[in-house]
């Protein structure tokens, strides 16, 4: 490990006792609200994810995409860009925390590149190369519409 980005032993100690006593589900939880709550952070609302698997079709054309992945990320584009306004189109290295709505049906690796695809397309992202990281944290239906929380890394 690189000794400039290596925590104080009793931090380690300190954040590996505080995570022990959590469920798995809870630290995905807690990492989500942390970037939620990170110095700079923005969110923009989410609603009921599709999945990768679903963007692609074959035809004698070759590949294309899909007439419902279409309607689903024109939908989810609009819902973003309701939620974000008029800000500028984030341009820099950011880690996103997504909070997923709805029963988690499909592989969570699944239901980010459609999100982040989402996201270009509502102009809250530039460029999803921008996204250095990520954590996914399906909140179920305990939440009416999910959302991401975008925090910047380094000097924004």
């Amino acid at each position: 490990m690189n000794a400039a980005l290596a925590e104080p032993e009793h931090v380690q100690r300190a954040a590996s006792l505080s995570l022990s006593l959590l469920s798995p589900e809870d630290v995905l939880r807690a990492a989500v609200m942390a970037l939620a709550s990170a110095p700079g952070a923005e969110r923009v609302t989410l609603g009921l994810p599709t999945s990768a698997n679903n963007t692609y079709a074959n035809s004698g054309a070759g590949r294309h995409k899909t007439s419902k992945y279409l309607i689903w990320r024109n939908s989810e584009a609009w819902t973003m860009r309701a939620s974000w306004g008029p800000r500028p189109a984030i341009a820099h290295p950011v880690v996103i925390g997504l909070a997923i709505p709805g029963p988690k049906r499909m592989d969570s690796d699944n239901a980010v590149k459609p999100y982040f695809d989402a996201m270009q397309d509502a102009r809250v992202l530039e460029d999803d190369k921008h996204v250095i990281g990520h954590v996914v944290w399906w909140c179920g239906s305990r939440e009416a519409l999910g959302f991401a929380a975008i925090a910047p890394v380094g000097e924004a």
